[in-house]
């Protein structure tokens, strides 16, 4: 059976919730940050989310160079051995 990851998490409860329901991985991610003015950045995100899930599940983080390449790192695998 494949891995469940979440893409688009930018909220702590989310996050918990996420993992609550079996989620393998989180990706935190602001779709539509390039679109939106007001759209908040990933980066203060990235604390918070960490924080609220702890070592659960692996948090990624996710974003797009002005060449709209992206680039997908875990931030923190919280399982051994990945």
């Amino acid at each position: 059976m494949g891995e469940l990851i979440l893409k688009g998490i930018m909220e702590p409860v989310d996050a918990r919730l996420a993992v609550d329901h079996g989620a393998d991985a989180i990706v935190v991610r602001n779709h539509g940050g390039r679109q939106l003015d007001g759209a908040p950045s990933s980066i203060p995100a990235l604390p918070p989310i960490v924080e609220a899930v702890g070592s659960r599940t692996e948090v990624w983080m996710e974003a797009a160079s002005a060449a709209a390449r992206t680039c997908r790192r875990p931030v923190r695998s919280a399982r051994a051995g990945r």
